[in-house]
């Protein structure tokens, strides 16, 4: 299944948003995939415009960050690992060098 059909298409999507993809079915204490598509532009030199902080919580409690550079793609998508004890939101904050900020959210729920 490719990232945008996960994800959903970019066309129907805002700038800035942030699209959360999460397994359909996850148990007490395994690792899964948290995976993030990103909808912001990236430019370089004198007008640069890029995401340089990227963070992703459980009920608001931070377990990835990432600081990114100019060197990273327009609209990066990431994928994070997650061992999971309990269901809950999910989300993922960034922040560009304009000071910008997006998030988006998705609510996990386990199985038993």
């Amino acid at each position: 299944m490719s990232v945008l059909n996960t994800l959903g298409s970019r066309l129907t999507r805002r700038l800035g948003d942030v699209q959360i993809a999460l397994p359909e079915k996850a148990k007490r204490g395994e690792i899964i995939e948290v995976r993030a598509l990103i909808l912001h532009p990236s430019q370089s030199g004198d007008n640069a415009l890029f995401i340089e902080e990227v963070t992703f919580a459980l009920d608001g409690e931070t377990f990835c960050r990432f600081d990114l550079s100019s060197m990273s793609s327009a609209n990066p998508y990431l994928a994070v690992p997650l061992r999971v004890e309990k269901s809950g939101m999910i989300s993922a904050h960034w922040r560009n060098n304009r000071g910008q900020t997006g998030s988006g959210q998705k609510f996990l729920r386990l199985t038993e």
